[in-house]
């Protein structure tokens, strides 16, 4: 074993060849441990991955490259090129014998050619067959991989911090770069892990593929289409490498102006995976003649547990060597199994040169003296090597109590060596940025050199060679003779968010962007392009914008086509010059833009505000069937909430310019089942229904039909059939069963609803009204998953805001001051259809000479005084707006209760009710409930309102025969009063004036 040792030092140190010449194990080329389980179970299908003997001699090829002068894109072209026809070359005989046999699943093959390898599934008596072969170097188990395990701070709540900069971040010397302009701009990293969360606000910016598209920014094992995260160890991972949330400027993250692509590599069988995922990681376009898709730097914040001390000889040494030749920084955590020696997590043992692989310990950087963390793994490495080769960590960071981003929007507070390693993966983001021609191995050199001694003096194996500080790093390299590119320049123009309402009606587009100035110069005019399909429009901006400053410019774009795709916004020319730093400068928007008329303002007293205006706003009415309601904001995206209700009253101490309507409908989508001999109970999994977001909305429930109660489980998939989000619910009864969902969809096509689990649930077999649309045209089912059969989802109900997004008030008061004073009077407060219907209003007015009448139900009157009947029961505010003397609009109400004379409403069940009296009604503070006898059962009061939502529950000892219920809080309005005694009941409708 001693003497195989020496072999590979050599092989390492002086030929930097092959992985391996000779396994060191006696079975050859598979570890003992791996011989131990073929004699165990030979008939046992596995999972393996197979290293063919014929590898680039990296030493070689480098030096060739280097005496060529060859620039770091040409290397990265060359390499890949090199790499596929090696194994395109050296692997056909392999493929042959691999397909003739019994005991290879031939349909598992896979080929590699990042490492020359070839994985598939064998009977593990095949193994020994297979590695005999002189064409096979080395032979290993493929198993699932595991993050570096982390500790969260559970008993400190993790939140967002406005405005603040991590104690990390300053601890290795970020805000030094930030402050010459280096901010990670052109830079990208590859974050190797459990997924990303790519809709936290603190990295969704950054996501590589809102310019780019999904296929060359995310790498998944399960074929996902778009990111998500299994976990969320990487989204945090994320977030520390290059998170900003840009509307609170909270920096959780080293490198915030750099984009990020990801893999799910932990959420897979692991081994296999990670060799596709670095694989990919060369040619994420799958176009090799292009480079600038090939990441900077890959973070790998994991470890392979099925290694144990074979990480010194595995797949990942071709891997790591072919990743350092194309210029990649392969960044890795050390392990969380200290504080005891030879700890390091493999594959992290590997000790090509001084810094690959590149391994990170982690220390607390919220301490000024920088203590290591008691987890952190120690060396010495357990790979051949001497000196600085042996010594494990390379450098440290800080991994303790780290704060940075989660799924869903929230904040997490994580221990580990996994949150030290993108601590350096984000400094190496700032240093390709400012040295983009040097590579990842150079980048790391200077960290390492630079790092700030920790610990006993010199390189130890707990702290490696000290914390990394990227500002020394940078210094370090321009004293070496390097030029950096100047990081701050005179025009460079950010284009950090872009709002829009779901849909462009009426064939335009009002989007809301949110632009920063990163140049030195104050930015005067800029060019807005609109790009879609089937158009192309320009918008000129011109104002001040001072440098480092953020702005929100409101755009109108006119004359639209229709459009159910991607808008892409670009912000071009800034001051007439072209942009400096122009990948930033571009947002793509999924918009559906339409012919769809919006709901407008009707008000007419915009001109009329003055300085003490106080007066009534009433949101619009509008067309569709489904019930609304308003919420009134001071913004037209986001904002603050200032009231709520369909009519408001706005008084002058509000001191609000504008106000935003934005109408909330709950509607019906779907049909009802038919039970007749086209139907019936199903137990068929995956099926479902297809159908269309034609704008936003949350599905709030659906119903189902059982015949046996039990667990249903229900999943939401999108277009690219990746699942949004999935519900487990207990059916428990047969027949109807209303099942609570609250699903955000977003606008889009080709939307899947499927019952995935569970036993049989009622579907219609044929149905002719395909497609279905709802009434508001939100939703259009457009057939069932097989065909024209209506499955299980029955009688939606959905809410959503209006799909023109908010209905615009402007209020900009005059200086002028109110001089009228609005006076009327009723001619009663009180109506008692049908014989009396009619109120008359006499006008007390003074200083006014202009009057608009608002009924309250529909009507409106610009007579001074007014006549005016009603036909239905119901509360109406009359409100009168009025024009002064100054031309000042001023506004008053009052409450009218509209009653029916009959006492058809009320109901009985056993007593007669006219035993029961109430007084007075209508009633503004006390209701008193009389009986000619004393009641002999316990009785209570229940009062509801109109649609039978419960308001108060009054009860009372039997003996009694008078009642008083205190109705001074409830809102006026009509209200249905419940006095039940015993199982007996009788309801009476009272008014609250």
């Amino acid at each position: 074993m001693r003497t195989m040792k020496v072999l590979i030092t050599v092989h390492l140190f002086l030929a930097h060849t092959l992985i391996i010449a000779q396994s060191n194990y006696a079975g050859g080329k598979y570890s003992e441990k791996l011989s131990t389980e073929i004699n165990l179970d030979s008939k046992k299908w596995v999972s393996i991955h197979i290293v063919l003997s014929d590898q680039l001699d990296y030493n070689l090829w480098n030096k060739t490259e280097d005496a060529a002068r060859s620039e770091l894109n040409s290397k990265q072209r060359k390499i890949v090129s090199d790499l596929k026809k090696n194994a395109e070359r050296s692997q056909q005989e392999l493929l042959v014998f691999l397909g003739q046999s019994q005991d290879v699943a031939v349909t598992s093959i896979q080929t590699h050619w990042i490492a020359n390898v070839i994985t598939c599934r064998v009977k593990m008596n095949f193994i020994p067959t297979v590695a005999a072969r002189e064409d096979v170097r080395w032979v290993g188990l493929n198993s699932k991989l595991k993050h570096t395990a982390i500790t969260e701070i559970a008993t400190v709540q993790a939140e967002a911090a406005p405005n603040k900069t991590e104690k990390g971040l300053i601890a290795i010397g970020a805000p030094e770069m930030w402050a010459l302009g280096y901010t990670g701009y052109g830079r990208l990293a590859f974050i190797a892990d459990t997924g990303t969360d790519p809709k936290h606000p603190a990295i969704s910016y950054q996501y590589n593929g809102l310019q780019n598209g999904n296929m060359s920014s995310w790498y998944s094992f399960g074929n996902s289409k778009s990111p998500y995260d299994c976990d969320r160890h990487g989204t945090h991972v994320t977030g520390t490498i290059l998170g900003l949330d840009r509307s609170t400027n909270d920096t959780i993250g080293v490198a915030f102006n750099s984009k990020w692509i990801a893999g799910d590599i932990l959420c897979g069988i692991g081994t296999e995976d990670n060799i596709g995922a670095f694989e990919w990681a060369l040619d994420p376009d799958g176009n090799p003649e292009t480079t600038s898709d090939i990441p900077d730097v890959i973070n790998n914040s994991w470890y392979d547990p099925s290694l144990t001390e074979l990480d010194c000889y595995s797949v990942y040494l071709p891997i790591l060597e072919s990743l350092e030749a194309a210029g990649i920084a392969v960044v890795f955590s050390a392990g969380n199994s200290g504080p005891e020696e030879n700890t390091i997590t493999p594959p992290h043992n590997i000790n090509i040169n001084e810094v690959n692989s590149f391994t990170v310990g982690a220390l607390n950087g919220n301490s000024s003296s920088l203590p290591i963390a008691s987890f952190s793994s120690n060396g010495p490495s357990h790979c051949p090597g001497e000196g600085a080769l042996k010594i494990k960590p390379e450098v440290s960071a800080p991994g303790v109590q780290v704060r940075s981003c989660v799924p869903g929007g929230d904040y997490a507070l994580f221990n580990g060596t996994s949150m030290a390693a993108p601590h350096v993966s984000g400094a190496i983001l700032l240093l390709k940025e400012a040295y983009p021609y040097l590579s990842g191995k150079e980048l790391k050199l200077a960290l390492y050199h630079s790092a700030r001694d920790l610990g006993v003096p010199g390189e130890d194996n707990k702290f490696g060679m000290g914390i990394i500080n990227v500002y020394d790093a940078y210094l370090y390299l321009l004293a070496k003779g390097y030029q950096p590119v100047p990081g701050l320049v005179a025009n460079d123009v950010l284009l950090l968010d872009v709002k829009h309402a779901p849909v462009g009606c009426e064939n335009k587009l009002y989007p809301q962007l949110l632009v920063e100035n990163s140049g030195t110069d104050t930015l005067t005019a800029l060019e807005i392009h609109f790009e879609g399909l089937t158009f192309d429009k320009t918008y000129h901006w011109e104002g001040i914008l001072a440098p480092k400053d953020r702005s929100t410019i409101q755009v109108y774009i006119t004359d639209v086509p229709d459009n159910r795709d991607v808008i892409t916004i670009t912000l071009m020319r800034p001051n007439g010059r072209e942009d400096s730093k122009p990948l930033n400068n571009m947002f793509s928007l999924k918009l559906k833009v339409s012919d769809r008329f919006p709901t407008e303002n009707n008000w007419l007293f915009s001109e009329n505000i003055c300085a003490n205006s106080i007066f009534y706003l009433k949101a619009p009415e509008t067309l569709p069937v489904a019930p609304f309601s308003v919420k009134w904001y001071d913004k037209l995206y986001d904002g603050d909430l200032k009231f709520e209700g369909k009519s408001i009253l706005v008084e002058e101490k509000a001191k609000i310019e504008s106000l935003y309507a934005e109408l909330q409908y709950r509607d019906n989508a779907g049909i009802s089942p038919k039970f007749n001999s086209t139907g019936k109970y199903e137990e068929a999994g995956e099926e479902g229904l297809i159908f269309d977001a034609n704008s936003n909305f949350t599905l709030d429930t659906f119903t189902v039909y059982s015949e046996k109660i039990g667990i249903r489980q229900f999943y939401l998939y999108d277009e690219n059939g990746d699942s949004i989000t999935s519900t487990k619910k207990y059916i428990n009864k047969i027949g109807a069963n209303v099942v609570k969902l609250n699903w955000s969809i977003s606008a889009g096509q080709n939307y899947r609803i499927v019952k995935k689990d569970g036993k049989a649930l009622f579907s219609n077999q044929k149905v002719s009204e395909f497609p279905i649309q709802s009434a508001d045209d939100i939703v259009t089912i457009r057939s069932g998953t097989n065909g024209n059969m209506y499955n299980y989802f029955y009688n939606w109900k959905i809410s959503y805001t209006h799909p023109c997004g908010r209905v615009p008030f402007l209020l900009e008061a005059r200086k002028d001051t109110v001089v009228g004073s609005p006076e009327f009077e009723l001619s009663t407060d009180t109506l008692f259809l049908p014989g009396n219907s009619t109120i008359q209003i006499k006008n007390t007015s003074k200083f006014l000479k202009s009057y608009l009448w608002d009924m309250g139900d529909g009507k409106n009157y610009t007579e001074e005084n007014v006549e005016h009947n009603y036909e239905s029961t119901g509360t109406y505010n009359i409100v009168l707006s009025a024009i002064d003397e100054q031309n000042c609009l001023i506004t008053t109400g009052k409450k009218l209760v509209v009653l029916q004379t009959t006492s058809s409403f009320d109901e009985e069940s056993g007593q007669n009710t006219e035993a029961i009296k109430i007084y007075p009604n209508p009633v503004k503070t006390e209701l008193y409930v009389l009986s000619d006898q004393n009641f002999d059962h316990e009785l209570k009061l229940q009062l509801t309102d109109i649609n039978g939502k419960n308001i108060s529950v009054t009860p009372f000892k039997k003996g009694v025969n008078q009642m008083v219920l205190d109705v001074e809080n409830v809102p006026l309005g009509v209200y249905l009063l419940k006095v039940v005694i015993g199982n007996k009941i009788i309801t009476k409708k009272i008014v609250r004036l």
